[in-house]
């Protein structure tokens, strides 16, 4: 069983030739929400000039470099050395999981393993990950879309056609359609038609089914605001005896009344208009 969030231990293993220093702020960020990240490591090629940009904030946030020379033009060095140390820090149990840093699909293996270890699994890349990459991780941050909402929150970004969870098609990137989302919405309300829904229970669900489920993907600060960007779901507030202990609820929202056509005057009516109507003629 994994301790509380806030008393976890995480290894944070960095492949600094394939994800950007910029996003080094807002990852650390995030990691602090989920634990303390007591080992923080960064691989590459230090000696290349793509390098320099990581040089900069390797003091501001305690990260230990890793030097992995490239034999092999085109190849990421970084890769096995990041596999090895893992495999090292899960067989010493040091750690109560991992942050695998990389938009590189070659982590997928890794990732399933250490989470058949119990080990919680936090993937961090690049929208461009392929899925069997973020839906092997217990949870995957995109730290491109995060980076782009992090100003103010914008309209919501455009998405590639809708793809299933399962890690079949590897070749999928990016996070999961907002229109697939809907109909999962839907059908878990469907399936729990005869209860109230928690609003808090839906968003518990789609992490589950999403490990690359978050709302600022798609351009809102809160599930609520999430939800509300759908037509189909509407959310009702219980405030009880106590005003503080307010509940939000889920449900599809009841159709619109069907406006009622308008009446066409009774025959009788007719005929006696069409009398009147002769007789002022006359």
């Amino acid at each position: 069983m994994w301790k509380k969030e806030e008393d976890l231990r995480l290894a944070v293993l960095i492949d600094a030739e394939n994800i950007s220093s910029k996003y080094a702020g807002q990852l650390f960020t995030e990691i602090a929400q989920l634990g303390e990240a007591t080992v923080r490591r960064v691989y590459g090629d230090w000696s290349a000039d793509q390098m320099r940009s990581w040089r900069s904030v390797l003091e501001d946030y305690a990260i230990s470099t890793r030097q992995e020379y490239c034999f092999a033009k085109g190849k990421n060095s970084s890769d096995s050395a990041m596999i090895i140390d893992a495999m090292d820090l899960l067989y010493a149990d040091s750690v109560d999981g991992f942050c695998i840093v990389s938009s590189d699909s070659d982590f997928t293996n890794l990732a399933r393993r250490l989470r058949e270890a119990g080990k919680l699994v936090l993937g961090a890349g690049e929208s461009k990950t392929p899925k069997s990459f973020a839906n092997s991780c217990n949870r995957f941050i995109y730290l491109d879309l995060l980076a782009r909402s992090q100003p103010r929150e914008t309209a919501q970004v455009s998405r590639k056609a809708a793809v299933a969870p399962a890690a079949a098609d590897a070749e999928k990137s990016g996070p999961t359609d907002q229109a697939l989302i809907r109909e999962d919405i839907a059908r878990y309300l469907e399936e729990h038609a005869d209860d109230k829904v928690y609003l808090s229970s839906v968003s518990d669900y789609l992490r589950k089914l999403y490990p690359d489920f978050d709302v600022r993907n798609y351009g809102c600060s809160t599930f609520k605001k999430f939800i509300n960007t759908f037509d189909a779901f509407e959310i009702e507030r219980v405030v009880g005896l106590d005003p503080s202990q307010a509940s939000d609820y889920i449900r599809v929202k009841a159709p619109a009344p069907a406006e009622e056509p308008a009446r066409r005057p009774a025959a009788r009516n007719r005929k006696r208009s069409t009398r009147s109507r002769a007789l002022r003629e006359e």
